[in-house]
């Protein structure tokens, strides 16, 4: 199975003061979403565009959003 799981953008103190994490709940997800033969990407629409969301949404199976 193709899973998309997209880390929203979200105004908050951390984006007011330039800080970017990384999603690391999502990335334990995904770890034990591909142990068990699953197709992962993570989208972190905090430093990505949009636009990209539309085009990776088209080859996904299932959307997981935090």
């Amino acid at each position: 199975m193709k899973i998309l799981l997209v880390n929203p953008p979200s105004p908050g103190i951390y984006n007011t003061v330039g800080l970017k994490l990384p999603p690391l709940g999502l990335g334990y997800l995904a770890s034990v979403l591909q142990k068990n033969h699953h197709q992962v990407k993570i989208l972190d629409l905090q430093v990505e565009k949009k636009s990209i969301l539309e085009r990776e949404l088209i080859n996904c199976d299932l959307v997981g959003i935090t």
